[in-house]
C-alpha cells in the first residue's frame, strides 16, 4: 500500500505457520520501541524516580497501560501488511494488522495507553494529538520535529494501523479507505513484473 514495498503473511506456504521469532518480530519490534521510549521518558534525572519502590510503581502502571494489547490475537494474526517508504532523511514503517474488531480496539487503546504515559513521563514535553483522517482517529506521539519518528496508531473497523510515522499512516489510512493517493501496484514496471510470476499463493514480497 505504500511507495516501497509490501509483506503479505502468510511467508511460508500455505498451511504452514511461520516460526516464533518470525510471527513476532514485526509486533515484537514496535513494543519494544515504545518501551524504550517510556524508559527514556522515565530518565529525566530525578533520583526519586529511580528508587525500587518507584521503579516497581512505574512497572505496574506500563502493566496496567499495555493490558488492553491483545497478544494472542497479534501472534495468530494471518493477514498483515508490512510496508517502507523512503522520506529521507530516514525509511519509514507501517504495519497493518487485521485482527478482529474487538482484538484491534482493545489493542489500540492499550497502544493509545502507552503513548500517554510518555506524554505523562516526559511532563508533557513529548505530547500526545489525535486527528480525524479517512474516516479514523490517527493518534501520534509527537516528538521535536529534529527526530524523524511520530509513533502513530488508528483503527478501521477491523484493521490496527500501526506507523513511524504520523504521515505515512494517514497516506496508507486512504489508500486503504477510499484507494486514494499512489501505491506501488500503480508503478507500471511493478505490474509487468508481477505478471511474469505464478498467483502467489498466500503473500508476496516485492522491494
Amino acid at each position: 500500500v505504500t511507495p516501497m514495498g509490501v509483506r503479505c503473511a502468510n511467508p511460508v506456504g500455505p498451511g504452514r505457520r511461520p516460526p516464533p521469532g518470525r510471527r513476532r518480530a514485526p509486533c515484537a519490534l514496535i513494543l519494544a520501541s515504545l518501551l524504550i521510549a517510556v524508559a527514556g521518558a522515565l530518565g529525566d534525572g530525578d533520583p526519586a524516580r529511580h528508587d525500587v519502590v518507584a521503579l516497581r510503581s512505574h512497572l505496574d502502571e506500563l502493566r496496567a497501560a499495555a493490558a488492553p494489547i491483545d497478544v494472542e490475537a497479534i501472534l495468530r494474526c494471518r493477514e498483515f501488511v508490512y510496508a517502507q517508504a523512503m522520506q529521507a532523511p530516514s525509511a519509514q514503517h507501517v504495519l497493518a494488522l487485521r485482527l478482529g474488531a474487538e482484538a484491534a480496539a482493545s489493542t489500540e487503546t492499550g497502544l493509545k495507553n502507552l503513548l500517554g504515559l510518555i506524554e505523562k513521563y516526559s511532563d508533557g514535553k513529548v505530547p500526545v494529538k489525535s486527528v480525524k483522517d479517512a474516516g479514523a482517529t490517527v493518534t501520534t506521539l509527537g516528538f521535536p520535529k529534529e527526530i524523524p519518528f511520530h509513533p502513530a496508531v488508528a483503527r478501521i473497523d477491523d484493521v490496527l494501523l500501526i506507523s513511524s510515522s504520523e504521515e505515512l499512516a494517514r497516506r496508507s489510512l486512504k489508500l486503504l479507505t477510499s484507494g486514494e493517493g499512489k501505491s506501488k501496484f500503480d508503478d507500471p514496471r511493478l505490474r509487468e513484473a508481477l505478471k511474469r510470476l505464478p498467483e502467489p499463493e498466500d503473500a508476496l514480497v516485492f522491494y
